[in-house]
């Protein structure tokens, strides 16, 4: 997984059972039919953007892996929680401007701003196989 320049390797084992036979009877007589063993996993994460393999294989085995919206949590907007922070920095650096006027006139000081680029919200998946 990459998110901007973080990137993240998952390892993660699946063990798959051994193919299982079973004896059936039918008017033709009985056989015997096998079955090739399976297996499934979740994976969930957080990220604003993944990419991925579609499928793995080797010699007796295939996986696919599919990317779905998790159904474990709901979706979380902090949109507005943002948008109130960004109001109290721009009155706060107002109020630092005006005092600082006041009491320093004529000086330079350092101002104060918001993180470039803001924070980016992260979407909630799941990664099946």
């Amino acid at each position: 997984m990459n998110n901007g320049n973080n990137t993240v390797v998952i390892n993660a084992t699946i063990n798959i059972p051994s193919m299982h036979c079973v004896n059936i009877t039918t008017r033709a007589g009985p056989h015997r039919v096998c079955y090739p063993g399976t297996a499934s996993a979740d994976l969930w994460l957080w990220a604003s953007s993944i990419s991925y393999p579609t499928s793995l294989g080797g010699g007796n085995w295939t996986c696919t892996l599919s990317l779905t919206n998790s159904s474990m949590y709901k979706p979380v907007d902090l949109t507005s929680q943002f948008n109130a922070i960004e109001t109290f920095m721009n009155k706060l650096i107002n109020e630092s401007e005006v005092s600082r006027e006041l009491i320093y006139p004529n000086v330079t000081v350092p101002s104060y701003k918001l993180p470039n680029p803001t924070p980016n919200g992260y979407h909630q998946r799941e990664l099946s196989d």
